[in-house]
C-alpha cells in the first residue's frame, strides 16, 4: 500500500486513515517510485505468495487501471 496515514490526525484516530490530512505516499511524497529498493513498513505490504515475480510488480499498476475504468 503507498499511502501512508500520520497515525495522530482526527481522521486517522478514527479509523478513517485513507481520509488522512497529513497523508504521505511512497513515489510522491516519499521515496519510492523510480528506487531499485527502498525499505517499508511491513504493514504496508502485501504477500505475492508463489507469484512469479515479473508478474507480481504489474499487479498494483494493473489494478489501478482496472479500477479507473469501472
Amino acid at each position: 500500500d503507498t499511502a501512508v496515514p500520520c497515525g495522530w490526525c482526527t481522521m486517522c484516530q478514527s479509523g478513517r486513515g485513507t481520509q488522512c490530512v497529513r497523508l504521505w505516499g511512497y513515489g510522491l511524497s516519499l521515496p519510492g517510485s523510480a528506487a531499485e529498493h527502498i525499505v517499508v513498513e511491513a504493514s504496508r505490504t502485501v504477500g505475492i505468495g508463489d507469484m512469479d515475480i515479473d508478474t507480481a510488480v504489474l499487479a498494483e499498476p494493473t489494478a489501478c487501471a482496472v479500477h479507473a475504468l469501472v
